[in-house]
């Protein structure tokens, strides 16, 4: 899993990179990728994240010094596949 820092007063895109998970032999996409932060209620994901080639591209903000968040990233494809993946994002004063 990977961990990131981010700054209280920071407004910044973050990824979750599919492109080698999808099929090629049958030109699987995402259709839909949702973001959950965990706790809830302080960071924020903007709504509707940007999906292109496989990446999938979010937004954060709100983020309280000395607190760590688990972003998840949960996707569905046009093949009916579904699947999560998880990262880390840690705030610090920079």
């Amino acid at each position: 899993m990977s961990v990131y820092k981010i700054d209280p007063d920071a407004v910044l895109d973050f990824q979750f990179d599919w492109s080698d998970w999808l099929d090629d032999d049958t030109e699987e996409a995402i259709s839909t990728a949702v973001i959950t932060i965990d706790p809830t209620g302080e960071l924020v994901a903007a709504d509707d994240p940007a999906v292109n080639s496989g990446v999938v591209t979010f937004w954060l903000s709100g983020a309280v010094a000395t607190k760590g968040y688990l972003v998840s990233c949960k996707i569905t494809t046009t093949g009916s596949r579904e699947d999560e993946r998880s990262m880390i994002i840690n705030c610090f004063d920079r």
